[in-house]
């Protein structure tokens, strides 16, 4: 019978029987005891020993290498006769990967036998791949010494992610059983590898390192332990216009300034750069000295004629910083001539019939509520009539009565209208770019 060492043993009911009867060839216990590579299974990175013993069959054979926080150093592999064996040992990871594997000779002679085996690391096979196990430390300190939470890794230039997809992984991980800081990639094609590390404090990029070279071997774990260093001040900024995005405000790129007067206007020139950069209305600025700074932005809009400024920032915000990222909400207000408009189509709920076949006589009754302020008085129109289909509050580079524009921003309305005895309604909200006549959909309900 096979067991760990450290469980108290059945004797097998045959050597019982051998026993009592007196008779027979006699057996002798064996123990095993096993390190890999000089660690213990927990410090190697090994889950599962498999043990093997040449001309006898082993029950169980296979082992975990920790149980809650005790880590198995052995078995008791049952009684044998005397005489020469061969003892095979695999250690392999979480994932079955064999990490160290090796054959030994041992004798079982009269009395107890115990035998230590170092396992060595198992033999390469030519593109088997292997693994990097990254042990990393933050300024210096740990984990949690160095409060940091999160950690977010590139290797190769892509993000790596846990098996929910999530890039941010625990600074600590639980690795059979043990509580240690780092991870282990596996598997890796042999070769060079580039890693990127990200600790995060909270929500704040406080420690960063780049380009961490690790060359991995087949069927090898190479193990490093960068200290990841404090990351330079970053404001990331995030931007808005009148309280619209990129895209409702019309901007192409954005103008971003440091440290300028109350007013916005001065300060240290940090360039022009797209309104949206991978996907975020904003950018990062690094890398700033520690203590305050405040930022402004100028909104671009690209036209025939070249870059027209249509937002500026008025009142620049200000944040501290030491070290890491700290995002800073800016905004931006309209430029002169802070006017626009906006072509309201109705869209009929579904099943109703469609404005040619509709009456001339139903009207939509609607309320207009500026960015800021309070509704306007209420208007209607006709649901159907001069070709258009909705209301039109036009922008021609000039207000009149029949073109009055909008305050540039983000509006509400509230509309109804009666079609065979029904009421609909539609409750919306609409950007009104400034300087520009845009188009939005009403959806009645």
């Amino acid at each position: 019978m096979t067991t760990l060492r450290t469980l108290t043993l059945l004797p097998a009911l045959a050597a019982v029987v051998l026993a009592s009867a007196g008779c027979g060839p006699i057996r002798e216990p064996l123990e095993v005891d096993w390190t890999f590579a000089g660690q213990s299974c927990a410090q190697a990175g090994v889950a599962t020993i498999v043990v093997g013993l040449s001309n006898e069959v082993l029950t169980p054979n296979q082992f975990a290498c920790q149980s809650g926080n005790t880590v198995t150093i052995g078995a008791a592999l049952g009684s044998y006769l005397t005489g020469p064996y061969t003892l095979t040992i695999t250690g392999s990871d979480a994932n079955g990967t064999a990490l160290y594997q090796g054959s030994t000779t041992l004798t079982v002679h009269g009395g107890a036998n115990q035998f230590p085996y170092d396992v060595p690391a198992a033999a390469a096979v030519p593109g088997s791949g292997g693994s990097a196990t990254l042990r990393w430390t933050f300024g210096g300190k740990s984990c949690s010494a160095s409060g940091v939470t999160d950690v977010r890794v590139s290797l190769d230039g892509q993000p790596l992610t846990d098996t929910n997809n999530n890039a941010d992984l625990p600074c600590a991980q639980v690795a059979n059983g043990v509580s240690v800081d780092g991870i282990r990639v596996s598997p890796l094609l042999a070769g060079s590898h580039t890693f990127d590390i990200t600790g995060y404090m909270g929500s704040s990029a406080a420690f960063q390192l780049s380009s961490l070279m690790v060359t991995v071997l087949d069927g090898q774990d190479t193990s490093v332990t960068p200290d990841v260093p404090p990351s330079a001040p970053t404001a990331q900024l995030t931007w808005t216009f009148v309280g619209m995005s990129c895209a409702e405000a019309d901007v192409t790129s954005v103008h971003v300034f440091v440290d300028p007067d109350a007013g916005g206007n001065g300060g240290t020139d940090a360039g022009v750069v797209p309104c949206t950069n991978s996907g975020v209305d904003g950018v990062p600025v690094s890398p700033l000295t520690p203590g305050t700074h405040t930022f402004a932005i100028t909104g671009l809009r690209h036209t025939n004629s070249g870059d027209q400024i249509v937002y500026q920032t008025t009142h620049p915000p200000s944040a501290p910083f030491q070290t890491g990222t700290t995002v800073v909400p800016v905004t931006a207000d309209a430029n002169s001539p802070k006017l626009g408009g906006s072509l309201l189509g109705w869209v009929l709920p579904a099943g109703v019939s469609s404005c040619a076949n509709q009456a001339s006589s139903i009207t939509v009754t609607y309320t207009l509520t500026p960015p800021g302020s309070a509704a306007l008085p209420t208007q209607s129109g006709p649901l159907c009539g001069a070709g258009v289909i909705g209301a039109d509050f036009c922008w021609a580079g000039a207000p009149t009565s029949k073109c009055p524009g909008l305050p540039a921003g983000v509006w509400g309305i509230q509309a109804l209208m009666k079609i065979g005895g029904i009421t609909y309604n539609a409750n919306e909200q609409f950007p009104v770019a400034n300087d520009e006549h845009g188009a939005a959909s009403i959806q009645f309900r």
